[in-house]
């Protein structure tokens, strides 16, 4: 009976740490609904990327690229880190730029990894050019649609002393609706006052060690239970999504599969 217990215990613990460390695209859904919305772009569809770290998913990155695909996106943008200073091959990148390119305008800002590696970062400026990324960091651009606009900005990764100190954002008055690009979801409580509607952030990798029925257990600064890590937020009347991200931290994910945020936007309230 004992011997039988300890097999069953054997067997569930393996199961355990097996689906925990199994890893695949998630594609993950949300409706963002807001009053300031225009008519004209009532089911908006942006597809958002974070945390690429130079992850390889399949040949020329054709997995990720299917999954973007799959969401039939308006637009698609990246909130950071899609290189580090522990890759040297950012081809990763330029496979997912290319096979992106042509169908979606694309926008990104730049993270806390970007700069790690400076000729590499060069390299990627040269990605955004040859394939029509726009680079928002400290820049914004309106969005036209069926005679209706709204704003998308982004600022690049910072110390949060100087999210906290420094007076942001910039005018938003020309846009009813704005969207802010920003990487690191953990600093969304002073951001939510800057006025945005929508912010897309990523950074904490979605907790990297996630604990079924508890959530993400640590940052990546090391600390515990990370606030922010993962899903939909509401504050001061502004929204943010935080992405789990797609590549890998210090240590591997565990039940917590890469993340393909699929956000439709509509007018109307729940």
């Amino acid at each position: 009976m004992m011997k039988k217990l300890g097999f069953l215990i054997l067997i569930s613990i393996t199961l355990f740490l097996g689906i925990g460390f199994y890893n695949c695209i998630e594609i993950t859904n949300y409706s963002v609904h807001d009053k300031a919305l225009p008519k004209g772009f009532d089911g908006y569809r942006v597809v958002f990327l974070s945390d690429l770290h130079c992850k390889v998913l399949g040949e020329n990155e054709s997995k990720l690229i299917r999954a973007v695909d799959s969401c039939d996106p308006d637009i698609v943008v990246f909130t950071g880190d899609m290189i580090d200073g522990d890759h040297t091959d950012i081809s990763s990148v330029r496979n997912l730029f290319a096979g992106l390119a042509g169908k979606y305008p694309m926008f990104a800002v730049s993270g806390n990894h970007e700069k790690d590696y400076p000729l590499n970062y060069r390299k990627l400026l040269e990605y955004y050019e040859e394939y029509g990324v726009n680079n928002l960091d400290n820049e914004s651009r309106m969005l036209s649609l069926n005679g209706s606009h709204i704003g998308i900005y982004g600022l690049p990764y910072q110390n949060s002393y100087y999210i906290y100190k420094t007076s942001y954002p910039p005018d938003l008055s020309a846009n009813d609706f704005n969207i802010l690009l920003y990487h690191d979801a953990t600093v969304f409580s002073p951001i939510s006052s800057y006025g945005y509607n929508l912010v897309l952030s990523g950074h904490t990798h979605g907790g990297i060690v996630r604990i079924p029925f508890i959530g993400g257990m640590i940052n990546n600064n090391g600390s515990l239970f990370s606030e922010y890590d993962n899903g939909m937020y509401q504050i001061n009347g502004s929204t943010l999504i935080s992405n789990r991200g797609i590549g890998d931290s210090y240590f591997p994910r565990f039940y917590n599969r890469s993340e393909v945020v699929c956000i439709t936007l509509r007018t109307d309230t729940e």
